[in-house]
């Protein structure tokens, strides 16, 4: 009876835990501000500046994630314009991890939050996080 009751329990807390799946939208990203915040963006050079506005409108107003069971559909930003990628993914812990499905490119980020109406990933490049929150809201 003692391992019934510690097997429900187990089984309980498994399935309270969050869930990655489902559509989710970019809120924004904390790398931005600090961009728009260095001397070189404010002091740089206009016309740079403007399409650097551009593209992280363009990905705020149109990041979205969809994850389904093992693969992900999401918006990418290429030479200016949005694309549309496939990927597997996979979470292990705290460790989300991408393969693109139509070219060779992994990318991992290390989820610092995740609800189920929000989560924040921050990218993992040569193998250490990075300090700024890339965060998304579930669309409904």
């Amino acid at each position: 009876m003692k391992y019934v009751l510690t097997i429900i329990l187990m089984f309980a807390l498994y399935q309270s835990e969050p869930e990655i799946i489902g559509r989710w939208q970019i809120q924004s990203f904390e790398a931005i501000d600090k961009i728009k915040q260095s001397p070189a963006y404010t002091y740089g050079d206009a016309d740079a500046r403007e399409q650097l506005d551009k593209l992280f409108n363009l990905m705020l107003e149109n990041g979205e994630y969809y994850f389904k069971n093992d693969t992900l559909y999401y918006s990418d930003i290429e030479h200016g314009k949005i694309i549309k990628r496939r990927a597997i993914w996979t979470k292990k812990d705290d460790i989300l991890t991408i393969n693109e499905i139509d070219r060779v490119f992994e990318r991992q980020a290390q989820i610092n939050f995740l609800s189920k109406d929000s989560f924040a990933i921050s990218l993992i490049i040569h193998g250490k996080a990075g300090d700024s929150n890339l965060i998304f809201t579930k669309i409904k």
